[in-house]
């Protein structure tokens, strides 16, 4: 499902896909506070603009993160995988592992990933999430939370969309890949 070949269509197709995201997300900037949680699912994909409490003590953060939601907290905080802390073949290797395990589907399309902490930790296979695992506060989304259907994934993967501050994404990536 997420093996993903680059083709000049293929990239074509992205870029559309990219600049219609971007366009969307741009446009649904929220000014006042909304409960953004109430029409997020756990094991679904989500991206949006995001401005860290303590982004002054972090070493480096994602302002536009990509994640596959894992948890809702009561006190306003969500987990979530952040695909972007790693380069794009271990976004999909790591995607691939869990759709292959872990489908759920709805009139025969994959809807989401059934996914918790205790899963993504009881295996192996599932190592790649490990600096990708995230903490967000809701009041610090910046934008409305945008869902990436299924069938979009693979593109949202293999797109350069991550917007990382004070450290480039190569030596993100880099320090993520010694983690796992």
């Amino acid at each position: 499902m997420f093996n993903y070949k680059l083709t000049i269509k293929n990239t074509f197709e992205e870029i559309d896909w990219l600049k219609q995201q971007i366009l969307k997300l741009k446009s649904s900037i929220v000014k006042e506070e909304k409960n953004k949680n109430e029409t997020f699912e756990i094991g679904k994909m989500y991206l949006f603009h995001y401005d860290p409490k303590t982004k002054k003590k972090m070493k480096y953060y994602d302002t536009y993160p990509l994640i596959i939601l894992v948890d809702i907290y009561q006190n306003g905080t969500f987990s979530g995988i952040n695909l972007h802390y790693v380069p794009p073949e271990y976004r999909l290797k790591l995607l691939s592992n869990l759709a292959d395990n872990l489908s759920v589907y709805k009139d025969n399309q994959l809807e989401r990933i059934r996914i918790s902490y205790n899963i993504l930790n009881s295996s192996y296979n599932y190592r790649i999430f490990t600096p990708c695992f995230k903490k967000y506060l809701f009041n610090h989304v910046k934008s409305a939370i945008k869902e990436i259907p299924p069938e979009d994934w693979g593109y949202a993967c293999a797109l350069p969309i991550e917007n990382f501050k004070k450290e480039t994404k190569e030596n993100v990536w880099k320090e993520s890949l010694t983690k796992i």
